[in-house]
């Protein structure tokens, strides 16, 4: 008996390993959240379950990422401009997060946000000044 306990401890160790670097690649990545642009206060959500809602001018669209490595997505959408950004191959966008700040490139178009609510508090400050 004690010999399979211990055959099993290092099986169940590699187990454990495995379901947190799988899980930690998406549960824990630093671009979930919410994300505003301080400009045209467009918004950018990246869910935990891989959902992406973007919401510009009032018009939200909905669609799915992935994460392919700790710099890069792949986004897909379910409408005509999921077709377009699949066509044009701007599908798999790169992205940097800096504290508060994203900044997504997809294809030579380059966008900055700030996590919700902190470009309307900077914003609001340089006003009252």
């Amino acid at each position: 008996m004690k010999k399979k306990i211990i055959t099993l401890i290092p099986f169940v160790s590699i187990l454990c390993l495995l379901a947190v670097s799988i899980l930690g690649c998406s549960y824990f990545s630093p671009i979930i959240g919410k994300w505003q642009d301080k400009q045209a206060q467009d918004t950018i959500e990246f869910t935990r379950n891989g959902d992406i809602i973007i919401e510009t001018g009032g018009h939200i669209t909905v669609g799915t990422y992935e994460l392919l490595s700790d710099d890069v997505i792949k986004v897909s959408f379910d409408n005509l401009a999921g077709d377009f950004i699949s066509i044009l191959g701007i599908d798999t966008w790169k992205y940097n997060v800096s504290g508060d700040t994203l900044t997504i490139q997809a294809g030579i178009v380059k966008k900055t946000y700030y996590k919700y609510g902190k470009a309307i508090t900077n914003t609001s400050k340089r006003q009252v000044n």
